[in-house]
């Protein structure tokens, strides 16, 4: 199925998340997270498969919000459900149902917020992570250090690969990632922070990018 995207808004508007437990969800962000995930996952790629399955009340739930410059107004553009291990995969936690609205694809904001999902299990859960991820996305899940573990296989009629997340992968040499921040700013910048914790110290660092359009 085609889709169109619009032009792109410039500065990016950025993305900050709202983390909440199904006790703790409104019906309006229910909606709303339901809504993308139907739109991406059943209408745009043209299958009918379950997406309310029964699990969404075990999960944490990731939801990625920007100031739409267009409409004045707050939107939901992201979001991911995060389970400990035992809660989807009987031997591993999991990041799942991870989608970027159709419209929003063009500012980075799906790096955002896996990102922001493999903080939540960090703090949450326990490593290692597991996804059934959709075989096109192969790359975008390796440059945050992912790792193919079985062969491809059909999952509702799509492509799939399961993939491993440790937590040595997350950082270098004797560094344990515990936090990571990034936002863009109205001139033009990137700020990216990053928390790790070495010899049991926490260490921040951060790195300022120009934002490449």
């Amino acid at each position: 199925m085609s889709t169109t995207t619009p032009n792109k808004i410039t500065p990016t508007p950025p993305i900050y998340f709202v983390v909440k437990s199904w006790a703790e969800v409104t019906g309006q962000e229910v909606h709303d997270f339901l809504k993308i995930r139907s739109d991406v996952f059943i209408v745009e790629q043209d299958t009918v498969y379950p997406d309310i399955d029964g699990k969404d009340y075990r999960s944490i739930h990731v939801m990625g919000y920007i100031d739409n410059p267009l409409t004045q107004k707050q939107e939901m553009v992201a979001y991911c459900r995060v389970f400990k291990k035992g809660d989807y995969f009987d031997s591993n936690s999991c990041v799942g149902r991870v989608v970027v609205a159709t419209q929003w694809r063009a500012y980075g904001y799906g790096h955002y917020l896996l990102d922001k999902g493999i903080e939540v299990l960090l703090e949450r859960f326990t490593m290692p992570c597991v996804i059934s991820a959709q075989l096109y996305l192969y790359k975008f899940y390796t440059s945050h250090g992912f790792k193919q573990m079985t062969e491809q296989y059909l999952e509702d009629n799509i492509p799939h690969i399961e993939m491993l997340l440790q937590e040595e992968d997350l950082t270098g040499d004797n560094a344990r990632f515990i936090g990571k921040c990034k936002y863009d700013t109205p001139d033009g910048l990137r700020i990216e922070r990053i928390k790790t914790m070495v010899d049991d110290k926490q260490e921040e660092t951060e790195c300022v990018a120009v934002i490449q359009d």
